[in-house]
């Protein structure tokens, strides 16, 4: 690699499970609390995103969530490219891995067709 060179990548970020839901409750023995992507968004905006994109990199943001009254501030924050929206199942509990895993292969393939579809390649997927 020639000195010097800048070698510009293609992100695909996945915001994926609860975006927002109040009083959420999984597990006995916890209270029950609060989960809100916004908590996160600005970090991630300092830390992950704006960094990337100032350093010369694509940056495409995808959503694979459920419908909440909050999704719209979501969406206005980051701009995702795509949203995918599940049906929230209460009795889905913390550490049913397969649940998890699922909705893992569900965000992938939400950027696999988005790839399809727009004759891209992502260099990089990252799922939080």
């Amino acid at each position: 690699m020639e000195k010097g060179v800048v070698w510009n990548m293609r992100y695909a970020i996945c915001y994926r499970g609860i975006s927002y839901k109040e009083n959420y409750f999984n597990e006995p023995g916890l209270n029950p609390y609060n989960v809100d992507f916004y908590d996160c968004l600005e970090s991630n905006k300092k830390y992950l995103i704006n960094p990337l994109i100032q350093n010369g990199n694509e940056v495409d943001i995808f959503y694979n969530t459920y419908d909440s009254p909050k999704l719209n501030e979501y969406v206005k924050e980051l701009n995702p490219v795509d949203v995918q929206l599940k049906q929230f199942n209460p009795s889905i509990g913390k550490y049913n891995f397969s649940h998890v895993a699922q909705i893992m292969i569900d965000s992938l393939e939400q950027i696999k067709s988005y790839q399809g579809k727009n004759n891209i390649t992502y260099d990089f997927i990252i799922l939080t």
